[in-house]
């Protein structure tokens, strides 16, 4: 798990009913609720749900805002994992999307480079604060 290869404490969450998969602690005892989805890379595309589906019990699928810090994405088809603010611009409605390939009409603009979402095992905990778009230490919200 790379967030224990960082130097992160990583707790579970006890029964079904939290929003969130882990609670990943900092160093500095800062707690962070990561949601953990898997991506499919697809055309270039790395993409992940960005809602909870609770069509099983049949109810409507609910947006994470505001009950998770972030998005821990795995993507099995590069073995890679990717960090994102669950406000980040990445994650429009349903989904989250990072590229991974240049498109093929060469469009630059409002692309979100799946590589500033790596977490590599050297990262730093400035880095991973970064991702977190955390400028004092706490949870957006805490």
């Amino acid at each position: 798990m790379r967030f224990v290869k960082l130097g992160y404490r990583v707790s579970l969450p006890f029964g079904e009913s939290t929003p969130y998969d882990l609670i990943v602690e900092s160093p500095n005892d800062t707690l962070f609720r990561i949601q953990v989805k898997t991506g499919r890379l697809r055309n270039g595309v790395i993409r992940f749900a960005a809602v909870s589906s609770h069509f099983h019990r049949g109810r409507p699928a609910t947006r994470y805002d505001g009950k998770i810090d972030a998005f821990a994405v795995y993507c099995p088809a590069n073995d890679s994992c990717y960090l994102i603010d669950v406000s980040d611009i990445c994650v429009r409605g349903d989904f989250g999307s990072l590229r991974v390939d240049p498109p093929l009409n060469n469009m630059e603009r409002g692309i979100h480079w799946a590589h500033n979402y790596l977490m590599r095992d050297e990262e730093s905990p400035e880095l991973f604060r970064s991702k977190l778009h955390l400028d004092d230490g706490a949870p957006d919200g805490a």
